[in-house]
Order: C-alpha cells, then sequence, then structure tokens
C-alpha cells in the first residue's frame, strides 16, 4: 500500500470518529463528516482509476480481512453487509468458530482491495452502533419491547439512508472529474467485482447463500431511514 492510500485511509478514519456522536459532534457535524469521508473514497477511486489507466495495468489485487468478535450472529449484520458492499466496495462472508468457553462466536470475512477492507473494518463499528443501540433507543422511546418487525424494518431503513446520504458525497466527487476519468473508474469497479467474485469462489468453494423472509415495520423503516442519513444512535425520531 503506497503513501498516498495509507494518507487517504487516515483522512476517512478521523472523518468516521468524528462522525461519532459520543465524542460529542453535532447532528449536522455527523453528516457532513459522512458525506466527506464517502466523497473522499470515491475521489479516491477516481484517481487510482487514472493512475491505473496511465500506468497501463490491468490486474486488480484482492483479499480477506478476516475480523474476529466475540459475539454471535445478529440480523444487522446483514444490513450492515449491504452498506459496506454498496459503499465500500467489499463483499462480506461470515462464519462461526467457537471460543475458549465453547460458545459459538461469529468471524466477519471482508473481502476486497487491500484499502477498501481497511476503510471497511474501521467503519463497521459505527453502522453496528447506529443499528444496535439505534433500534434500543427507538423502541424504549415507544415502549416497545424487540420485536422482528421493527428491528428488521429499523435496520433496513439505517442501511437505506446512509446509502443514499452517501450518495451525494459520491456525485460531488463526479462531478469534479472528467468523464474519462469516470470511466475508468466505472471499468475498476467492475473488474474489482470480478476478481472478488473469482477469490470467493475459489475460498468458500461451497459458500451458501439464504435468504429469509423478515417482517417489515414502516414505521421503524422510517425511522432507521432518518437514523442513517447521519449515522446517529439519537437522533429525534418521529
Amino acid at each position: 500500500m503506497n503513501a498516498v492510500t495509507s494518507d487517504i485511509i487516515e483522512k476517512v478514519q478521523k472523518l468516521l470518529r468524528m462522525a461519532d456522536e459520543t465524542r460529542g459532534a453535532s447532528q449536522q457535524e455527523r453528516e457532513t463528516a459522512m458525506r466527506k469521508a464517502q466523497e473522499l473514497i470515491t475521489r479516491h477511486g477516481l484517481e487510482m482509476a487514472q493512475m491505473r489507466v496511465d500506468e497501463g495495468r490491468t490486474e486488480v489485487k484482492v483479499g480477506r480481512d478476516d475480523v474476529v468478535t466475540d459475539r454471535p450472529q445478529y440480523d444487522y449484520d446483514t444490513y450492515v453487509a449491504k452498506i459496506l458492499k454498496k459503499c465500500f466496495k467489499v463483499h462480506v462472508v461470515w462464519s462461526t468458530y467457537y471460543a475458549n468457553n465453547g460458545k459459538k462466536r461469529l468471524k466477519i470475512c471482508l473481502v476486497g482491495t487491500p484499502e477498501d477492507t481497511m476503510m471497511a473494518r474501521e467503519a463497521m463499528p459505527t453502522f453496528v452502533s447506529a443499528m444496535k443501540d439505534g433500534l434500543s433507543f427507538y423502541l424504549s422511546s415507544r415502549g416497545v419491547k424487540w420485536n422482528s418487525a421493527d428491528a428488521n424494518g429499523f435496520y433496513r431503513g439505517v442501511a437505506d439512508g446512509y446509502i443514499k446520504a452517501s450518495e451525494e458525497g459520491q456525485q460531488r466527487a463526479y462531478a469534479s472529474a472528467t468523464k474519462d476519468n469516470v470511466d475508468a473508474y466505472a471499468v475498476v469497479l467492475v473488474d474489482t467485482q470480478k476478481a472478488i467474485t473469482a477469490f470467493v469462489a475459489n475460498e468458500w468453494s461451497n459458500l451458501r447463500t439464504t435468504t429469509q423472509r423478515r417482517g417489515h415495520s414502516n414505521a421503524a423503516y422510517g425511522a432507521g431511514v432518518v437514523v442513517g442519513a447521519g449515522v446517529s444512535t439519537r437522533r429525534k425520531l418521529s
């Protein structure tokens, strides 16, 4: 990883930390930080795409970064993975292991380029907190117990809210780039996805995907969208 990439990752990490409400950031500051982070990620991608064209490189190198947790898998993990795939260009594979106490725990494998997986690893706790703590606040503010319809509606809303908001940062980056640069970046994204697909197929030949039918609360979804737009767990919810 070159010095420029390391510098970009450090800047993105700082912006993600600024978006952490526990550090005292206002709602506006959080939203601004998250949009700047996404704009910076996209700008870096555009620059790397142009460098790739200039140097005549065609290969995209991807790998895996394993995140070992001390918890089981939860429903919100599916929606965190949705954000990471859409906004950080990584594929998520889940597996389990048994801890020393005999309990089954979750291992999250991020597949992508080194810089993408590193940024995704840094961002992941922010989205987990927004979904987990945000749902807790949403339910307690209404005096409602946990239920799958509210939970999955809220989680989905957070993911969709953040993805939609992040598109503003992406569009700002595209607006300042040349058409050739944008086209080159589009090719890189396609090639990266192909490389990820091949890597996953090689690493997990028997990988199975499952689709679950989940209940959905429209009210909880709307509240989640509001939270996702600012990645806040305590945003005022109507």
